[in-house]
């Protein structure tokens, strides 16, 4: 047949090919479409034909798509609205690798790939489904529409997930907090003044500086006026006053600026939360700023660097089998991961984990042996609290009042000591 005359066409290359390309792959369409209306015996030569040129351009030179993914959401959809004009189409389908060429002789036959008008539910490729004459305008409004609605609800989804993401930050530092106040019950109120002073003030700053930011001025004052007659708060109260009175008297450009360079310091202490929580203040008051929009992206970026780095730091201490350090690593690092991530690092942090706990096993024995039951309670409480659902953990939990007893009135080993 005449087709099979004409040299079969190079890969394609990224910028499609050029005139002289295209027209050779048009004359080799025009080929298949005689060829395929003369197997069928039946069809519409001459729309076909008129519609080869630019058929060729857009699939060929244009159009972003994927043979090997007909179904990528972002590839670029072509609307035909003229539909028994499709021997063109299949046509240029099959040249761009969508359909094999022993496909081109089933047109209009039973169950084939290539009916007398496409069918978006059958063949691979096809984007929109022709058949009336002229529909192709309102059809190609609706997928506009469609694919815009898309867009925008993933974007809400994306926002959403991040939002989810703020939150369960927000939930790790509580945790963190009502940690801390559990361990600060056996310590003296100075010990307990020093570990929360910085918790507090950050917490209490980005209140100050979330209302002043919101143009929230006689609130942002008020809280400053409070917090300025506590001799505790009397420091921070003065650096916050300073803030507010060099951003009130700014010009908005200057306004914009102060708030990016906090954001950038909480960045650079991995106040994730906070920083997000200052960005969306930012967008809010700013949101015609483009150095106010390119925020997110940047906090994201800064986030990823920051992950880099610690999955860097966590395979060399992983290597140089520094335990305590790897653990320090993987606790900062966990809310980082995304489930993948943290599958691939399962084997290794297991092992991280069971080394821990084994050095853990060793120092409460020795200690145990030597009748230092100070040590062995601090080893003991370490297992429980960081090794729950061991078995070794169970074991002492269960001798943990004779130890405490032991570290205060000394004494002879409890008995069955855990091997």
């Amino acid at each position: 047949m005449p087709s099979r005359a004409i040299d079969p066409p190079a890969a394609l290359p990224p910028e499609g090919l050029d005139i002289a390309g295209l027209a050779r792959m048009a004359a080799r369409i025009r080929c298949d479409i005689i060829e395929m209306v003369h197997a069928a015996g039946e069809g519409h030569p001459g729309g076909s034909l008129s519609a080869a040129d630019l058929i060729t351009a857009l699939y060929f030179r244009v159009m972003r798509v994927d043979p090997r993914r007909p179904d990528w959401p972002d590839r670029d959809r072509f609307i035909l609205s003229k539909g028994h004009a499709c021997p063109a189409w299949y046509s240029a389908l099959i040249e761009r690798g969508y359909l094999s060429r022993d496909h081109l002789t089933t047109l209009r036959r039973l169950g084939s790939y290539l009916q007398g008008h496409p069918d978006m539910c059958k063949t691979p490729g096809i984007d929109f489904t022709a058949g009336s004459l002229g529909h192709g305008l309102s059809a190609g409004i609706g997928i506009i529409a469609g694919l815009l609605y898309l867009r925008e609800l993933a974007g809400h989804l994306r926002h959403f997930s991040e939002k989810v993401d703020q939150a369960l930050e927000a939930q790790s530092r509580q945790q963190t907090l009502l940690l801390k106040i559990s361990q600060a019950v056996r310590v003296g109120d100075r010990a307990k003044e020093i570990i929360f002073r910085d918790s507090e003030q950050i917490e209490i700053g980005e209140a100050i500086l979330s209302k002043l930011h919101q143009h929230d001025f006689e609130s942002a004052q008020a809280m400053l006026d409070a917090m300025a007659g506590q001799p505790r708060y009397e420091e921070l109260a003065a650096r916050l006053q300073q803030m507010a009175d060099k951003y009130r008297t700014a010009t908005e450009e200057g306004r914009i600026s102060q708030i990016i360079h906090h954001i950038e310091g909480l960045m650079d202490k991995h106040l994730w939360t906070q920083a997000a929580a200052q960005i969306e203040n930012l967008l809010t008051m700013f949101s015609f700023s483009d150095k106010a929009k390119q925020m997110p992206v940047k906090l994201q970026e800064r986030k990823n660097l920051y992950k880099r780095r610690l999955l860097a730091e966590w395979d060399k201490a992983v290597r140089s089998k520094e335990t305590d350090r790897s653990l320090e690593i993987l606790k900062e690092l966990d809310q980082y991961l995304s489930p993948a991530e943290a599958l691939a690092l399962q084997e290794s942090a297991s092992s991280v984990f069971k080394t821990k706990l084994h050095n853990l096993g060793m120092e409460f024995q020795m200690a145990v042996a030597e009748k230092n039951w100070e040590q062995a309670l601090q080893a003991g409480r370490q297992i429980v609290h960081g090794f729950p659902n061991s078995r070794m953990a169970a074991e002492i939990r269960s001798k943990m009042d004779i130890l405490q007893e032991r570290a205060r009135q000394g004494g002879e080993p409890p008995q069955n000591k855990t091997e």
